[in-house]
């Protein structure tokens, strides 16, 4: 016999509320466009979480067999799912730029790919 499911719990329906909507946005008018890799670790995260896979399978309109693959190549990379959706933080680099021929006072210049950024002392 069969156990019931377990009802969605609040937290876990805003949960898969917002998966749903980032999905969405993501497939944006494209219903069969590949997830990235961030958006399947979130599907994973929120299993894990407690959400069940009909539930999620509903919300966000993923199959069953999906769901299940992305939770074996999880499980196979033995990272945290949680973790790889997660933005890296990056740690600023700072650069020392010294010019023996410029003066103190004369305008600075950093040019980096398409970005130029200009320093000068202002006028008091």
């Amino acid at each position: 016999m069969r156990q019931p499911r377990p009802p969605v719990r609040p937290a876990n329906a805003k949960r898969l509320d917002q998966l749903a909507a980032a999905i969405e946005a993501h497939r944006s008018g494209q219903p069969r466009r590949r997830l990235t890799r961030g958006l399947r670790a979130r599907v994973v995260a929120a299993i894990d979480a407690g959400a069940t896979v009909q539930a999620v399978s509903e919300a966000c309109k993923v199959s069953r067999s999906q769901i299940t693959r992305w939770k074996q190549a999880a499980a196979r990379s033995g990272k945290d799912v949680a973790r790889a959706s997660a933005p890296t933080p990056i740690s600023p680099r700072v650069l020392s730029v010294v010019d023996a021929h410029s003066r103190i006072d004369a305008e600075i210049e950093l040019c980096i790919g398409g970005w130029h950024v200009s320093l000068r002392r202002a006028a008091q």
